[in-house]
């Protein structure tokens, strides 16, 4: 199967992925500017005969992506999940951190806090078949916060080491 979009009189670079279950061609296209977006014509024809088409109308829409927090806060060392929607099918999702020394993401969405601070998790809808254009990108603000335990007059900090107050010497690192 080939296809062409056009829009007016103009055709159209969009974003597109198809999938074939045996019986069906099932084809997944997605504007990548704004300009693309709005009622277009898809011409679909065989290699072998280009001249014998069908078109079909269609109303290309933006791609969207949502993330499922806006903002989260942690301890040092915690973890959770995010999840991403979007409305292309079939299209990958890439996720990145403004700082992964704060906030570490991996690519399944899975964040860790690695020291006190804010960082930023994106999630990015990419078009990975030609160009790797970005065509929607959702955040979530992490806020990683300090993790300390406390008993009594011993404080510790996971993985640094623990103080104890003594009257005769005022702070002492064991």
């Amino acid at each position: 199967i080939y296809f062409k979009v056009i829009k007016g009189d103009s055709l159209v670079n969009v974003a597109w992925s198809r999938k074939w279950d045996g019986d069906t061609t099932t084809l997944y296209v997605t504007p990548k500017y704004d300009d693309q977006i709005g009622v277009a014509k898809i011409k679909i024809y065989s290699e072998n005969q280009p001249k014998n088409y069908k078109t079909i109308t269609v109303n290309l829409k933006a791609p969207t992506i949502k993330i499922s927090k806006s903002s989260a806060s942690i301890n040092l060392f915690d973890s959770f999940k995010l999840s991403a929607t979007t409305s292309a099918s079939d299209m990958d999702i890439s996720w990145t951190s403004s700082n992964a020394g704060i906030a570490e993401v991996d690519s399944y969405g899975n964040v860790t806090g690695m020291n006190p601070g804010t960082a930023t998790i994106t999630a990015e809808l990419r078009e990975h078949y030609y160009d790797d254009e970005i065509l929607a990108k959702a955040t979530c603000k992490v806020t990683v916060k300090d993790k300390y335990y406390g008993v009594g007059d011993v404080w510790t900090v996971p993985g640094q080491f623990s103080l104890s107050f003594d009257e005769a010497l005022g702070i002492k690192v064991i």
